[in-house]
């Protein structure tokens, strides 16, 4: 049987050494304040979750995504999910924020916030408001 966790952990290293320009086609040519404004990828699961995977969780609820919040190395803070779709469709969950958070800017998956108190709001749940997840509730096991 394949090793699943060695397997993603490969599939992940090559990602992430592509260069973006590959890993964000439609906005090739953009500088960096015209990539924040660019929807992320994850904006489109939040408001159609039906369309997309999702992973089970233990107390069987479902997230598609699970929000986070972190600030780089330079102070800013971004929200990003810590699931997150694959180019193969599959979903990978991120034990570590640092490393989805990497993974997401490198993917363009995020959203840049002014300041910790809005980005912890947004990635404990001011993102449904007004999306199909709005009445599920934040736990471990969030959408």
């Amino acid at each position: 049987m394949p090793d699943y966790k060695n397997n993603m952990k490969e599939k992940l290293a090559k990602i992430l050494m592509q260069p973006s320009s590959m890993m964000r086609e439609p906005t090739l040519g953009m500088d960096a304040n015209q990539l924040d404004m660019v929807e992320p990828e994850y904006i489109n699961r939040v408001q159609n979750p039906d369309r997309y995977p999702f992973i089970t969780n233990k107390d069987g609820t479902r997230s598609t995504h699970r929000m986070a919040a972190e600030k780089d190395e330079n102070g800013n803070w971004f929200v990003f999910p810590t699931i997150v779709q694959l180019p193969d469709g599959q979903l990978h969950e991120f034990n570590d924020n640092i490393e989805a958070m990497r993974f997401n800017i490198k993917s363009g998956n995020y959203k840049k916030m002014p300041n910790k108190e809005t980005a912890l709001k947004y990635a404990e749940g001011k993102y449904k408001k007004g999306t199909p997840l709005a009445p599920y509730k934040r736990s471990y096991g969030d959408n």
